[in-house]
């Protein structure tokens, strides 16, 4: 005898094809009805809210008054609700993000009812291998969903690479595979019933079926119950119960104890049944860009920096008081961008144009809680104790990454109009080489005002500020009739330099006093320039000081004579140009265009060839790579979830137009300019591209810094080609090595990924192609075991690796430009996967940028050498070093240090945050290798005891500090651990 549990349910795509609005528009006649049907039907027991609690959100909104009668069948189990915020794509977000998702669906869920523990993610392109865990986090021991597995079982296990499993039901049939059931027609609704029942049993271990009665945005029937009624005697021995997933997963479960079911590991990306639109990963690029550099803000600045602020912050009254709400909108919006429909940028051009303000917004509340977060720490540093005599400021330099970094920096500095030169000098009295960009204009403002002028300015300063002028400086001097005030200001400054309010009475009896008829204003601003420099060994989630110094201008004067001379002798210089003598002059002081097309530091020598690749020498190993960043493109007539090839094409590279060369003390650059003569997009036929042609224009730099064993890239394309794809390729020659069996090396979610090259053999009967572009976060490796090549990535998700021979090469993604949301008329998937609405915006016309780094390396990407892992340098250039000008001052905090020490680097710390609840912080991290190890935790404050918690955030064991306060931990390999730190507790400072 079977159980068929029919599970009624919606599946809520908050925007795709319409926008947010005109679907919420949908929604509230969907929950309006739900709520008839649930009022007048007592037999109508549940219907099921597609595991996403922001759908209660978009309704409240419009209908508060509903809330409590909605809550009231929540609490009753006949709505259910959870585990999720929203639906997201697991691949295109943060693994941090998708913690936070079920955070806030467990929160919401706390203020209306019971959640559904079961891991609904029916409808994501494709599942994360360390999603069993994850759930698990949560409490959650078992999954439903119907993408990316291929033939196996109704009921199986799933595990992730730490061990951690989950009971899933895999949806065989989809999500709706019971949506076309005829409630309305009691004579057929049996027979179809009976028909689904034996299209399931024949793939089930279990005599408990699941019967999904539901689909995109569908509405609850009415006469659902009386269905169900009707079928009473229709299905032989078997029992149709109207039910949640809840109940289906317990009894399916339970039926199954004793029973050896199939165990599915890791990440789960098979397309046979059911479309996994890998296409996605590219499809309008810029969404995954700006996800990338928000996340960042958030999760790599907000959170730790405003942690450490908030524990600094003392009595004082403002918003790092209580920033958690604020954050938590932040987080809010920004998931609002999450859903597969939405991020994956397969939706109408309007719902991606109506995603930028999104992201707009929370950029805005990061950069200004960072801001605000920097200040606030900076002022608790001692900037004077060890600050060389003649300091007039300080630059505090920021690593947010765990392990000790050496970069670049640039921030602007403003110093008085007195100084005409600057020197920076760190801690050990070494000077910083540096360099800074033109100065701003020193007179704003030269104006005369009468009194009523006057006073209307002097009401419009507010805490030192005018406008977007802060005001560091100021003296008032009168004159017989007239009053100077002489202003000194920093356009979009930090706060004052001094109390304003020592002038405040002067100010105003020279306003009352009527001897005085005009008000003459000066306003002058400090020198501002944009300042670049490289600071060596900056702590790991710490800082260190440099200090601004006034300079001996004698020795400048010198070189600048110098120069003069040698400017003045080089014409009379270039007619010795036939002789030796001049020949070596000339080599000496030719200009760049006239010199070698190569820049180098202590690691690297980079050349640029004819064709505008780059030729890379390791001068640590010797080895050579050829053709880096070496660009192609081709034609694409898929659609914006899936590639789709030309069979015949001739792929396009591009011409060499120019090349500019820039040698300074603080980084070499190379930057190329190139044009490939694209077509302007596809014939009718879409079976050909077009022969009238329009210039694809690139820009790409090539930076090396001193101490910064990395090529950083950054590319500009100009684009006004249609049906394309762009990618860049680098190559690794392995010919004098084995090659690494097959296999490369990605960045993904609490893990490195090790995936095989190629693409898995595939059957005409498989409803999608399989293709070898596969995801990344951070970055791509690929090795001989001897010598390894990672490229890393600022938000470009899409990679593949290529293997021919002995030689192996990684394709970045940069662009996929297409013109349709769905199209059934390519061969690489089957049929549609949305309507067929054209989307021009998905061309990607105009000028995009793209950030990316060659990391050369010997053995693996966790092989250790005296410049760390190479995966550290990949994630240090995705979290570049930030610097914040300060006054000298005295503080509690050093002039150098780290909040958080943690080790061995296999453990890659996630996020430092405060907990849910504010009582306490956390420090999150993943052990990425395939070994237990010790953790050894050590932070600024004299905690004695610390928990364990689980992702939830729910205390689970105790943990002691030794003598020297450090906290020891085991982490199995590849486990996701939490400790947190709480105020209060066994005497913690």
């Amino acid at each position: 005898m079977y159980t068929l549990h029919l599970v009624s349910h919606t599946h809520w795509d908050r925007e795709w094809y319409l926008t947010f609005q005109q679907f919420r528009l949908k929604l509230i006649t969907l929950v309006d009805g739900l709520l008839e049907i649930l009022d007048n039907d007592p037999e109508y027991k549940h219907f099921m809210l597609d595991g996403q609690t922001i759908i209660l959100d978009d309704y409240l909104e419009i209908r508060p008054e509903r809330r409590e009668k909605l809550a009231g069948y929540i609490r009753s189990g006949r709505i259910i609700i959870g585990p999720w915020h929203i639906l997201p794509d697991e691949f295109l977000v943060s693994p941090e993000a998708t913690i936070r998702n079920l955070l806030q669906g467990d929160k919401t869920c706390r203020d209306f009812g019971p959640k559904m523990e079961i891991g609904y993610i029916p409808d994501p392109f494709g599942h994360i291998g360390q999603m069993p865990q994850i759930l698990n986090g949560f409490g959650i021991q078992s999954a439903v969903f119907r993408r990316g597995l291929s033939v196996e079982p109704c009921e199986l296990w799933w595990q992730a690479p730490d061990g951690s499993r989950v009971f899933t039901s895999y949806l065989r049939d989809g999500y709706d595979n019971a949506a076309g059931l005829p409630i309305s027609d009691p004579s057929h609704f049996g027979d179809e019933v009976c028909a689904l029942r034996d299209s399931l049993k024949r793939h089930s271990s279990s005599r408990h079926l699941l019967l999904m009665h539901g689909t995109d945005h569908m509405l609850p029937l009415p006469g659902t119950s009386e269905a169900i009624n009707s079928a009473k005697g229709k299905l032989g021995d078997d029992q149709l119960l109207h039910s949640t997933l809840q109940e289906y997963i317990t009894n399916a479960k339970t039926s199954l104890v004793g029973t050896n079911i199939p165990t599915m590991y890791g990440e789960l990306r098979c397309p046979q049944r059911h479309h996994l639109l890998p296409g996605v990963l590219s499809t309008r690029m810029w969404i995954k860009q700006r996800n990338h550099s928000v996340e960042t803000l958030l999760e790599k600045w907000v959170e730790p920096f405003g942690t450490f602020a908030q524990l600094y912050s003392g009595n004082k009254i403002n918003m790092l008081s209580n920033y958690d709400p604020i954050l938590n909108y932040a987080w809010r919006l920004l998931m609002e961008n999450h859903p597969h429909d939405s991020i994956c940028g397969c939706s109408i051009d309007q719902v991606h144009e109506e995603m930028k303000a999104r992201f707009d917004q929370v950029e805005q509340i990061g950069e200004e809680i960072v801001q605000q977060c920097l200040a606030q720490l900076v002022d608790s540093m001692d900037t004077k104790t060890d600050a060389p005599l003649n300091a007039i400021g300080a630059l505090v330099v920021f690593n947010t990454n765990q392990e000790m970094m050496t970069g670049n920096v640039t921030c602007e500095v403003k110093v008085s109009p007195e100084i005409s030169s600057i020197e920076l000098v760190d801690g050990t009295g070494q000077t910083v080489p540096f360099q800074m960009g033109e100065g701003g204009s020193n007179l704003l403002i030269d104006i005369l005002m009468d009194r009523k002028d006057f006073a209307a300015v002097i009401n419009n300063i507010h805490d030192g500020r005018y406008r977007d002028l802060s005001i560091q400086n100021y003296t008032i001097e009168r004159k017989d009739e007239t009053v100077e005030v002489n202003a000194l200001v920093a356009q979009n400054g930090t706060n004052p330099a001094l109390d304003l309010e020592e002038g405040a009475d002067q100010i105003k009896s020279y306003v009352v006093d009527p001897a005085i008829k005009t008000f003459h204003i000066l306003v002058r601003n400090l020198n501002s320039n944009k300042l670049a420099f490289n600071v060596t060994e900056v702590p790991g989630i710490g800082w260190k000081t440099i200090w601004i110094c006034p300079k001996d201008d004698s020795k400048t004067t010198q070189t600048k004579k110098l120069n003069f001379i040698i400017r003045a002798l080089l014409p009379s210089v270039l007619s010795l140009s036939q002789t030796k003598f001049g020949k070596s002059i000339l080599e000496l002081f030719k200009p760049n265009e006239m010199q070698n097309n190569f820049i180098e530091n202590e690691f690297f020598n980079l050349k640029i060839n004819g064709s505008g690749a780059f030729s890379l020498l390791d001068k640590r190993n010797g080895h050579i790579f050829h053709d880096l960043n070496r660009f192609i493109d081709g034609g694409d007539r898929g659609d914006e979830y899936n590639y789709c090839p030309l069979e015949r094409e001739i792929l396009l590279k591009p011409k060499l137009i120019d090349i500019r060369i820039k040698r300074e003390n603080v980084q070499q650059s190379l930057k190329a300019e190139l044009v490939i003569n694209a077509s302007i997009g596809l014939n009718p036929d879409r079976k050909t591209r077009s022969k009238e042609t329009c210039p694809i224009t690139i820009y790409t730099t090539a930076r090396l810094t001193p101490g910064v064993p990395r090529v950083d890239i950054h590319t500009e394309v100009i684009n006004y080609s249609n049906d394309h794809r762009l990618r860049v390729h680098f190559p690794f020659h392995e010919a004098e090595t084995q090659p690494n069996s097959m296999v490369a090396d990605y960045d993904g979610h609490f893990e490195v990924v090790r995936r095989s090259i190629g693409v898995p053999e595939f059957q005409t009967d498989w409803v999608e192609d399989s293709r070898p572009e596969v995801p990344q976060r951070c970055f791509t490796d690929i090795s001989n075991g001897k010598n390894g090549l990672m490229l890393s990535n600022r938000g470009l998700p899409e990679v593949e690796v290529i293997q021919t021979g002995g030689n192996t090469e990684i394709a970045l993604t940069l662009m996929r430009c297409v013109g349709w949301l769905s199209r059934d008329d390519f061969q690489t998937r089957k049929g549609h996967a949305g309507p067929f609405i054209p989307t021009p915006g998905a061309q990607m016309h105009g000028k995009w940028e793209f950030d990316y780094s060659i990391i050369p390396h010997t053995g693996f990407w966790n092989t250790e050498n005296e410049w760390g892992f190479p995966s550290q340098q990949a994630y240090q250039f995705n979290a570049p070093l930030l610097a914040i000008v300060t006054k000298i001052h005295e503080g509690v905090l050093q002039q150098s240090g780290a909040f958080v020490k943690i080790s061995p680097e296999t453990f890659v710390i996630s996020c430092v945050k405060r907990t849910r609840d504010q009582k306490g912080w956390l420090v999150r991290g993943c052990n990425l290798s395939d070994k237990k190890i010790e953790i050894c935790l050590s932070i600024w404050k004299n905690y004695q005891s610390a928990w364990i918690l689980n992702l939830a955030e729910e205390k689970s064991s105790k943990l002691i500090a030794d003598n020297a306060g450090n906290f020891y931990l085991e982490a199995d390999a590849h486990k996701i651990v939490c400790i947190g730190f709480f105020e209060g507790e066994d005497g913690c400072g």
